[in-house]
């Protein structure tokens, strides 16, 4: 890193990542200084990410996404629990290792492996200690991936607030569209706090009611509408996915901050 100014948050990034096991979040090896400056090297990801996939706005089979969702759920619960919040959940962020060799000229399959990464604009929960770095008032992240409360730059930023961003992955997953589109941030936020995109079901009717409720409620403008959790969000996937994806919500769920930071 040649710009010393952000070497506080590549150390946050390193030391966030370094308390997370789970086989679908980017693994750091090692943090340090040498003469250039601060470095940090993570596990090589070959294969692309989920934007490559849906630039070319096809709507992605059931399967696939609901493998998707498993696997960035189980990431994420273990990250949430840890008190870390990603903040900038987007298709750009999830990597695609396709077995089967996917490219741009044909879609993934559904044996394809998700790894999620770029948690440089993480949260601390206050429960881990105050944070100057992603202090009360900042707006962080991607605007159409943000909830309302983050775009809004709230200190109610978490856990509930990734929820929302992988909702809105999903719906462009399955519609082949983002649930709410706009040419200015302004106009973002009037066509949220306004405006109700088209139900999942509508668009796509071969996917279960279920699974389309649920990532609508997701989408809520309040907090208190959407899924309590990435695990509850995971259960209403599960029955569409690979078995061995699911197995973790068999797993008790852990307490928060069961991971101490090192």
């Amino acid at each position: 890193l040649l710009d010393p100014q952000h070497a506080p948050r590549l150390e946050q990034e390193a030391r966030a990542l370094a308390q997370l096991k789970s086989a679908h979040v980017v693994k750091v090896v090692d943090f340090g200084q040498c003469e250039v400056g601060p470095y940090m090297v993570m596990t090589l990801l070959v294969g692309q990410n989920l934007r490559d996939v849906l630039e070319s706005k096809q709507k992605l089979s059931l399967g696939f996404v609901a493998n998707l969702a498993l696997q960035v759920c189980e990431g994420l619960d273990e990250a949430h629990h840890a008190g870390l919040i990603h903040r900038d959940l987007k298709p750009d962020n999830l990597h695609l290792a396709d077995p089967a060799g996917a490219s741009q000229s044909r879609p993934p399959s559904d044996s394809t492996v998700v790894t999620v990464f770029d948690f440089g604009v993480v949260k601390m929960s206050a429960a881990l200690g105050n944070n100057p770095l992603t202090r009360t008032g900042s707006t962080v992240g991607t605007p159409y991936y943000m909830s309302l409360e983050q775009l809004r730059g709230a200190g109610t930023v978490d856990a509930i607030s990734d929820v929302y961003a992988f909702c809105v992955v999903l719906y462009e997953c399955l519609a082949g569209q983002r649930p709410f589109e706009a040419g200015t941030l302004g106009d973002l936020i009037f066509a949220i706090c306004s405006t109700t995109p088209p139900h999942l079901h509508t668009v796509r009717p071969d996917v279960p009611r279920e699974v389309a409720d649920i990532v609508m409620r997701g989408l809520s403008r309040e907090k208190a509408e959407r899924p309590a959790s990435m695990r509850a969000l995971a259960a209403t996937f599960a029955p569409h996915a690979d078995k061995s994806l699911a197995a973790w919500l068999g797993s008790p769920a852990a307490a928060p901050n069961d991971a101490a930071p090192p």
